[in-house]
């Protein structure tokens, strides 16, 4: 735990206290500074929520299962409402959010900068390091305390993949490992820099 818990103080308020519509705004907010400090527009991408029983149309198919997903093809980013209510039946406060809709947006970022997503796992694993820069800076603005890097760190370990072999690494949708996750996170918090984030991973095609 001690590596993500030892970067933040005791004395914040919790990002728990927050809505879902908070955390969207927020995040929009942010990258959409990041993008016009380097003379680049942010298209916010919309979030929908889905369920098993109601399932969404997109323009990357149906979806319908325990999933989050960013699709490059509407700009839009879908969550599933039963996964929401499965990390909440953990008990987990709703910070878990935080990174869910985190990592759905680096691969927005991902995408509006150039950058191809193969549902690689250098290309999962850059989306937790710009998901990291974004709490680094909600850290600064003191919207985040001890009890949500406690959620954070649980969410990553239940989210991860639990053993990886060599041929699992290449596999489309690999994620990588809770340590895998944990330490991309870390980079993109403690850097705070999105060149950061992509000199770490050399499939990029971006060159910003």
């Amino acid at each position: 735990m001690k590596t993500l818990i030892l970067f933040l103080v005791l004395a914040t308020p919790s990002i728990a206290q927050l809505t879902m519509k908070d955390y969207e705004r927020n995040v929009n907010m942010f990258w959409s500074e990041k993008f016009s400090q380097k003379e680049l527009n942010f298209e916010i991408p919309e979030v929908y929520y889905y369920s098993q029983s109601k399932p969404i149309n997109t323009a990357c198919g149906l979806l319908s299962e325990l999933n989050a997903h960013y699709c490059s093809a509407d700009n839009n980013v879908y969550i599933s409402t039963d996964l929401m209510k499965m990390f909440s039946q953990k008990g987990m406060n709703i910070s878990f959010f935080y990174g869910l809709i985190s990592h759905e947006y680096g691969h927005a970022v991902q995408n509006q900068l150039g950058i191809k997503n193969d549902y690689s796992i250098e290309s999962e694993l850059q989306a937790d390091c710009l998901a990291g820069i974004y709490f680094k800076q909600s850290h600064q603005e003191g919207r985040v305390n001890i009890n949500d890097a406690l959620t954070l760190h649980y969410f990553y370990k239940d989210v991860a993949d639990k053993y990886l072999t060599k041929n699992d690494i290449y596999k489309k949708g690999t994620h990588g490992t809770f340590e895998n996750r944990i330490n991309a996170f870390k980079r993109g918090f403690e850097k705070g820099s999105v060149n950061a984030c992509i000199q770490d991973y050399t499939f990029i095609s971006s060159n910003r």
